[in-house]
């Protein structure tokens, strides 16, 4: 019998009227995750990368970063190697590179108006046709146990050497499927926009990836997708690891 999946909750506060009155990091402890996984070797690692369930470390992550607390997802990336991601909640033009996601940005708050995000049905390639290649949209499904590539920027593929249209986040191997599936479902909690910049395993040839993560809905209570502005920096890193 197949299990139930796992529904990932929006945290909505009292009198809620604007995307910053949705959330407050103060109001939501961190689960256990951020006291186990320090920098502990395996205990840094989701289940899953050695064989087991990850759904409990993903809803666990999710939560952390929806708080703010990132000692977790930092343990996750430095027991492979990686460098520390980083991250900007309802970032603000200079919180964010490079300028098409700046742009990008400015787009999405247009489009919202005085709402906590816009309808998926006013998304139209022609108004932010500057970030085209750049641009991925997400469908969710079944309320965050999963998310579905509508659309993969040929830029993102290109850097990528890879196209992930039609196929879902869980197609990713390792740290980053882990990484992208918290940082979406915590975006599903907090219903805000956020910046990330994250080092790619080796095998991806750019220095890191810059995600500007833009939430869509119908209904104000719940995301049905994303519109990701996803820039890749260096992209010339192949050339260059050739070189030395």
């Amino acid at each position: 019998m197949r299990p139930r999946p796992r529904v990932v909750k929006p945290i909505a506060l009292p009198g809620a009227h604007s995307p910053n009155d949705v959330f407050n990091p103060a109001k939501l402890d961190a689960p256990a995750f951020c006291a186990t996984l320090r920098l502990s070797g395996e205990s840094a690692k989701p289940a899953e990368l050695s064989g087991g369930s990850n759904m409990e470390w993903n809803d666990s992550a999710a939560h952390a970063i929806a708080a703010e607390s990132y000692d977790g997802v930092n343990s996750l990336f430095q027991a492979q190697g990686l460098a520390e991601p980083t991250f900007a909640w309802d970032p603000r033009a200079d919180q964010i590179e490079p300028d098409i996601l700046q742009q990008l940005l400015a787009y999405w708050h247009d489009l919202r108006g005085d709402r906590v995000f816009p309808d998926p049905k006013e998304i139209d390639p022609f108004d932010f046709k500057f970030a085209l290649g750049y641009i991925m949209l997400l469908d969710v499904i079944d309320q965050g146990a999963d998310f579905r590539y509508r659309l993969y920027g040929t830029k993102i593929a290109l850097a990528y050497n890879k196209d992930r249209q039609d196929l879902r986040t869980s197609v990713f191997e390792g740290v980053i499927r882990e990484f992208f599936t918290a940082v979406y479902r915590a975006v599903l909690i907090r219903r805000i926009p956020i910046f990330t910049e994250h080092e790619p395993p080796p095998n991806v040839y750019v220095s890191s990836w810059r995600r500007l993560i833009l939430p869509y809905g119908a209904n104000q209570d719940r995301i049905e997708r994303f519109m990701v502005g996803n820039v890749p920096k260096n992209p010339a890193r192949l050339a260059r690891d050739k070189e030395a």
